[in-house]
């Protein structure tokens, strides 16, 4: 409950309306948003712009939030496979730089989340960048079990 109380919180009631009506209204346009989304936090992180107002810790906490929580995974399943599915994918990515970054304070094993994502997107119909998705989980899958052999 306090981990949703302050996603609700952080994300105010109004910023969640609009993603909210976002997400409903541009179905079609929801993979190359979500990508664009994601670049923008990154390259403004890295770059440190005023206009991205958060932090890798911040964007480590919310997206382990999704993963690892009651409330994100309560969150998660009330969205449509397709939401959900990029959801965890960029929450991975998330979480595999703050790994490289030696900011995995919580100790989060990706590996087993990264195979059950592939499962799902490979399973999923309709995903436009499913490829790309498969590629880079592979890419981690591959560095991750490199890391324990």
């Amino acid at each position: 409950m306090k981990n949703t109380a302050h996603f609700y919180r952080e994300l105010k009631g109004k910023r969640i309306t609009l993603v909210k009506d976002i997400l409903n209204e541009e179905k079609d346009a929801i993979e190359p948003l979500s990508e664009l989304f994601y670049e923008w936090i990154m390259a403004g992180v890295r770059e440190g712009r005023p206009e991205i107002q958060t932090s890798p810790k911040d964007l480590y906490i919310y997206a382990s939030f999704f993963l690892e929580t009651l409330g994100g995974k309560a969150y998660l399943a009330r969205r449509d496979s397709r939401t959900r599915i990029l959801i965890k994918y960029y929450s991975i990515l998330i979480l595999d730089e703050a790994s490289r970054k030696g900011l995995n304070h919580y100790g989060i094993d990706i590996l087993p989340r990264v195979t059950l994502l592939m499962d799902d997107i490979s399973n999923q119909k309709g995903l436009e960048y499913r490829d790309r998705y498969l590629n880079a989980l592979n890419r981690i899958e591959k560095e991750y079990k490199s890391k324990r052999s």
